[in-house]
């Protein structure tokens, strides 16, 4: 971020964790900035936007030509569509079902009055290359992660629950000195019984969560909820303390003219 593009002002943001629906959120609190989890429900995020003048960063299942994308959106205060992509890649078992996208995943960056907002989906934080092209644009990052449990311990794969997640999205904000709004849903026992998926190897149990915003040196600015429970989590951002970060550590992108 360059010196001049500086704006000495304080960001309100509001990071959900909620299953994948909330016909009744409502623009409390005043956020300039509402972020939703990886695939949530795209209607409600719009009428957010339009209706209480709030920018809003959400994740869907986009058709398109009866193939389907996780597609994420960044849409402004006045309900324009200020950036819209796709995931680079689905991962594991997401394959059966989504599709890869082209060179248009890329297209990162949406900027709004209150700052630049670059989005990634869920895996797509473990892709160096893609987390490097927005490193050198990015005020603010959203971290859209799907349904993330806690480690259980023995042998599992640490990487992807809640804790290894929380790591990844931690070191981006080191290496690129923003600040991450990192936003994972959670579901209730009665969606486990809808989904069908009692006694499966995921989305068994209730539960899930893990949502929270870091500053630029890697430190939580929010309290945990419980894994269980809804709710909304509210962070002021102070701009310059992007300028605080990057004076001690800065990765250096270098651009060919």
């Amino acid at each position: 971020m360059r010196g001049e593009d500086v704006r000495k002002v304080d960001v309100q943001v509001a990071v959900t964790q909620a299953e994948p629906a909330w016909p009744g959120l409502t623009g409390a609190n005043k956020a300039g900035l509402v972020v939703f989890p990886e695939r949530c429900v795209p209607r409600i995020g719009y009428d957010l936007a339009k209706n209480n003048a709030i920018a809003v960063s959400l994740v869907f299942a986009e058709d398109n030509n009866h193939s389907l994308y996780t597609a994420q959106v960044t849409i402004g205060a006045d309900g324009e569509i200020k950036c819209h992509r796709r995931k680079m890649k689905p991962m594991h078992m997401e394959r059966t079902v989504f599709g890869d996208t082209s060179g248009h995943c890329l297209s990162s960056v949406a900027q709004l009055p209150l700052a630049r907002i670059v989005a990634l989906s869920c895996g797509e934080h473990t892709e160096p290359l893609l987390k490097f092209n927005t490193i050198a644009q990015e005020e603010i990052h959203v971290a859209a992660w799907s349904r993330l449990d806690p480690h259980p311990g023995g042998d599992i794969v640490w990487s992807m629950p809640v804790e290894g997640c929380e790591t990844i999205s931690r070191a981006h904000v080191v290496e690129a000195c923003v600040f991450i709004l990192h936003c994972a849903p959670m579901i209730y026992e009665k969606s486990v019984y809808a989904r069908g998926t009692t006694g499966s190897p995921i989305f068994s149990t209730p539960g899930g969560g893990g949502s929270a915003v870091f500053r630029p040196d890697g430190r939580r600015l929010t309290n945990p909820l419980n894994c269980a429970t809804e709710g909304i989590m509210y962070a002021n951002l102070a701009v310059d303390l992007i300028l605080e970060a990057k004076m001690l550590l800065t990765v250096q992108v270098i651009q060919s003219t």
